[in-house]
């Protein structure tokens, strides 16, 4: 996640400079040559000042740069002062016109102003540089925004290697708490990264996590209740009736007649133990059709991102008596299964027997379930729901294929 966030962060980078840096150095490019041509012809301008309209008198050119030439020219396009070409050019020759001119001519940057009097043009000024100059001075300018480039591509991969950092560890303790969840250990905690979303994203799944806890402990709590609460009657039932043995005759109809009056205690007590589960807030019938597309929807992209087909079978409607989380979480656990661990298409089938409703998870693996290694915590926190509902769980591997299936009691008419 780091390298995709920062190799995000370093095209959109590259995009900036291309859309923006290539039009700038284009317009630094036309900015430095115009500077060049507009300060030339000012050079032309000064000298023109020193032109003497009387033929035969030395004008006093200002001082110029290296690399830079003026010269003064009659109408013939003549030299008469000055350092330059000794005769002008054709283009040159256009400023006698009364306008001045600009060109390039042989690797120069040539800037021609008229010199006139009385609306009469008398002398032409030439003021010229060499063309390499100014490229030299195009090329700093690009280098300089070439480097401002890099560093603006520096300081984005500097942020991007933050942030990835910042928003990939909370996501790597997010994937940690599910994988915590999977394997049975309902007490997954995680630290505020400052990140809102994934803050969010943590508080709801150790809630989750609490939750399922608790309903876990719940079970296991029922099992404790129901192992005391049956172990002592029968006890006490067998206690009974081996005394009667031993004694015989009258004392063994005694014996008889109480273990009659135990075992209607005995009975109470199995209905008191098994409606302790009642205890929870009794779950409405719902549609498991609609639950079973809605899972088969979350899990259809990963599959289809391994070329593995995720298909569904089921009537259009079918109502189970059981809770809709813990179903939730059962499909969860059996689709994660078959995408870790098996092969090929993934089957979701729901199929009406009696007052049972079965859903079966099958892929074309061959590998049986007791060689999963860490799902079978998975399979077990799925056993221990649908039973809690009053539904089994089975797995099994034959024919190439494999499939879990999951028994729900079906909702009463």
């Amino acid at each position: 996640m780091r390298r995709r966030i920062l190799g995000v962060a370093l095209r959109s980078v590259l995009i900036a400079v291309l859309l923006l840096g290539l039009p700038l150095a284009l317009v630094l490019d036309r900015l430095t040559v115009g500077r060049a041509q507009a300060q030339l012809e000012a050079l032309a301008l000064r000298s023109a000042v020193f032109v003497p309209q009387k033929a035969g008198d030395p004008p006093e050119l200002p001082a110029v740069s290296p690399g830079q030439e003026v010269a003064v020219y009659d109408v013939h396009g003549r030299r008469t002062a000055g350092v330059g070409p000794d005769q002008l050019d054709a283009p040159s020759l256009a400023a006698l016109g009364g306008r001045p001119t600009t060109t390039t001519i042989d690797g120069d940057i040539v800037a021609v102003v008229p010199v006139s009097a009385d609306e009469r043009v008398y002398a032409l000024v030439r003021a010229a540089t060499e063309q390499p100059r100014v490229q030299q001075q195009v090329w700093m300018q690009w280098g300089l925004l070439a480097g401002g480039c890099l560093a603006a591509g520096l300081g984005a991969a500097a942020f991007a290697a933050r942030a990835s950092r910042r928003l990939a560890t909370p996501v790597a303790a997010l994937a940690r708490m599910a994988e915590q969840i999977g394997e049975g250990d309902f007490t997954p905690r995680n630290s505020p990264s400052g990140v809102v979303e994934l803050d969010t994203a943590a508080s709801a799944l150790s809630a989750t996590a609490h939750r399922l806890g608790e309903l876990i402990e719940r079970e296991r709590s029922f099992s404790r209740t129901a192992s005391h609460q049956l172990r002592t009657p029968l006890t006490q039932l067998q206690l009974e009736l081996e005394a009667g043995l031993e004694a015989g005759g009258r004392e063994l109809e005694q014996a008889a007649s109480t273990a009659l009056e135990s075992i209607e205690q005995l009975s109470q007590t199995i209905d008191d133990v098994l409606a302790l589960p009642q205890t929870r807030a009794a779950a409405a019938p719902f549609d498991i059709v609609a639950l079973v597309r809605a899972s088969a929807d979350e899990w259809r992209g990963p599959l289809a991102a391994e070329a593995r087909p995720l298909a569904v079978r089921a009537p259009a409607t079918l109502d189970v008596a059981a809770s809709p989380a813990a179903v939730r979480q059962i499909l969860h656990v059996l689709l994660d299964n078959a995408f870790r661990h098996g092969k090929g298409a993934v089957t979701l089938a729901v199929r009406e027997t009696l007052d049972v409703v079965a859903v079966d998870v099958t892929d074309e693996g061959d590998s049986p379930p007791h060689r999963w290694g860490q799902a079978s915590l998975g399979l077990s926190l799925a056993r221990t729901l649908a039973e809690a509902d009053g539904g089994r769980l089975y797995a099994a591997a034959a024919n190439g294929l494999t499939s879990v299936t999951v028994l729900l009691p079906g909702a009463p008419p």
